[in-house]
């Protein structure tokens, strides 16, 4: 199921308010629905708003294309949902080389790169994919996340 806001009316009745705190992410503005997520990005920002409960990667791709950030909410194994959910965001970004790279922001690794037993944040890898397909898997377990609802993000005035 695919759908996008374009007004204040949304596909599902559940309303939130920044002032309710009782949330995941965001600093508690938001709710643990990404419904909520969703409205808060149409009601309270300038972004504008695109989201997909699709699992086909081909819908998704479609309904999100101009996207430039997005907000996925993630079981962490499409083949054992009781492994739990999550939230990531992935940015998409232009190379140097000018190749659409997709970074999962939480969803990078430490690592002790220069030897120093200490994790410093010269340290942190972003996972960064090829496409908004391998991103959403790659930030599940064992590349196996599967989406529940993807809520695209563009910004009209970075443009």
């Amino acid at each position: 199921m695919a759908f996008s806001f374009s007004s204040n009316d949304l596909p599902i009745s559940q309303k939130s308010s920044p002032s309710t705190n009782k949330v995941c992410i965001l600093g508690g503005t938001c709710g643990t629905s990404a419904i909520a997520i969703a409205e808060y990005f149409l009601n309270y920002t300038d972004y504008d708003v695109k989201c997909t409960t699709s699992t086909d990667f081909g819908e998704i791709e479609e309904v999100v294309k101009d996207c430039d950030t997005f907000i996925v909410e993630v079981y962490n194994d499409g083949d054992d949902i009781t492994r739990s959910m999550h939230y990531v965001n992935i940015e998409k970004r232009t190379d140097e080389n000018g190749n659409v790279k997709y970074v999962v922001h939480n969803g990078g690794y430490w690592s002790d790169d220069n030897g120093n037993d200490e994790i410093n944040k010269d340290e942190y890898h972003e996972k960064e994919f090829d496409s908004l397909e391998a991103a959403i898997k790659g930030s599940g377990y064992k590349d196996n996340g599967q989406p529940i609802m993807v809520i695209g993000l563009d910004d009209p005035d970075i443009k």
